[in-house]
């Protein structure tokens, strides 16, 4: 028989670990230069991954497990706060990766506005809808990314 440790004990030491690992870990990603290469080339393997885990409708699965409290729950010990601090730190990022959007919104060409409701204004909407798709198709497709 195999002996394995206390499951409070060792889920002790994985947070006391963790949270000394800092250091280590930002040290870890500042060395590294393969990352983005080695990311890259394991396309198939995430495609395999993701096939796999879809045909085993483990997301849902894994919803269903964590169910709705420990979402809100998750959301109100830690989500505000790292929420907010994520924001504010992505701003340029947003910024460089919403341009795109943004200017081929500007250029496209609508049909003219409609009354409230109308198929006119349907019509604006589908427009943009498809400016939109076009424009991630472009940017994001073919190995874009």
């Amino acid at each position: 028989m195999t002996h394995v440790r206390r499951l409070d004990r060792a889920k002790r030491r994985f947070e006391q670990r963790a949270a000394s690992a800092v250091p280590e870990y930002l040290e870890g990603v500042a060395e590294d230069d393969t990352w983005e290469a080695n990311t890259a080339a394991s396309e198939g393997n995430y495609q395999a991954g993701v096939t796999r885990a879809v045909q085993q409708k483990r997301f849902s699965g894994g919803v269903k497990r964590a169910g709705q409290s420990k979402y809100r729950d998750g959301v109100a010990g830690k989500g505000g706060g790292r929420y907010a601090e994520g924001v504010a730190g992505a701003g340029d990022d947003w910024e460089t990766g919403f341009a795109p959007y943004r200017d081929a919104l500007e250029r496209a060409a609508l049909p003219a506005r409609g009354p409230k409701g109308s198929q006119a204004n349907k019509q604006r909407m589908l427009a943009n809808l498809d400016t939109l798709i076009e424009t991630a198709d472009r940017i994001k497709g073919g190995g874009g990314g």
